[in-house]
């Protein structure tokens, strides 16, 4: 478990506040510059608010990234056909991720020179998962159900890691972030998860890096490949339905500021643990149910 004292208390809590503030009064703005019918979309958008919020505390907090509620929350429950959830998944991550990376960034936990390695695989990565084999409906559903249960198996693996294994950051580490982050880069363009809890766990098995830095890694890089990812569907691939992404991007903007408290409070290996037990859940019931719905969805 993470001591308290090892994420220190977020500092300039009044301009936090403020910036959350300029945020909350643009997104009101924006909301009501494309809805045609504000009051009528309110009582579903709170709904897809909370979706967000949660999602945004599981990917803060564990780098695995919101999109392991996004999806199965909106195939299953409000039955969105899985590219668009997808979409919306990734759009909800660019904004809530990267609020989440400034949270971790005050804690002076990210390692930006690991950032640097990770970046060229991860862009050849999700260029590949973008525009060259491009996400459809089969292959999230055929590939969603599976990468969540090897993120939660992950998870466990560095819940439960003991030991002080001295950090080691050298070429065996460097090719190994490259590579991690190029599938990383992969999965996330097909699923919306999978960049952060990648990198984050082949350091902390393979190479000695602490939990927190490993995390506030996996963060920043999944903010990163969101935006990317989210500017490539913006302009390449047909857009976001952004009447749904407008409410979980602002849930996901308040869930990400959130979670380090959270992970303060609760202890980050109690969270890990439950988060993984989520994703194996979700990767079986995902299994199990992308037969039964129809092909379209």
């Amino acid at each position: 478990m993470i001591k308290a004292e090892a994420i220190p208390p977020f500092g300039m809590p009044n301009c936090r506040c403020i910036g959350l503030l300029f945020f909350l009064a643009t997104w009101l703005l924006v909301f009501l510059a494309i809805t045609p019918d504000p009051a009528a979309s309110l009582p579903a958008g709170l709904l897809f608010t909370l979706v967000g919020f949660g999602g945004a505390v599981i990917g803060n907090v564990t780098a695995i990234g919101g999109g392991l509620v996004f999806i199965p929350v909106l195939v299953f429950m409000h039955q969105i056909p899985s590219v668009a959830a997808l979409k919306i998944s990734i759009a909800t991550q660019a904004f809530g991720m990267t609020s989440g990376a400034l949270a971790w960034n005050r804690t002076n936990r990210i390692p930006w020179e690991v950032v640097a390695w990770a970046l060229p695989g991860m862009l050849i990565g999700s260029t590949i998962s973008s525009l060259v084999i491009h996400p459809s409906s089969a292959l999230v559903k055929g590939l969603f159900g599976p990468v969540s249960i090897l993120l939660g198996i992950l998870l466990l693996l560095t819940a439960s890691r003991r030991g002080r294994a001295r950090r080691t950051w050298d070429g065996r580490a460097k090719a190994a972030v490259v590579a991690a982050s190029s599938v990383g880069g992969l999965l996330t363009g097909w699923v919306a998860i999978g960049e952060g809890e990648v990198v984050a766990a082949t350091l902390m098995l393979g190479f000695g890096f602490a939990a927190p830095e490993s995390i506030a890694l996996g963060v920043t890089l999944l903010s990163i490949n969101s935006i990317y990812l989210a500017i490539l569907h913006l302009t390449l691939l047909g857009g976001v339905p952004w009447e749904i992404a407008i409410f979980t991007i602002l849930g996901c903007v308040f869930g990400a500021q959130t979670a380090p408290a959270l992970a303060r409070m609760t202890g980050q290996k109690r969270l890990k643990i439950i988060f993984a037990c989520v994703a194996i859940l979700d990767g079986l019931l995902f299994c199990s149910q992308q037969f039964i719905l129809s092909p379209d969805r």
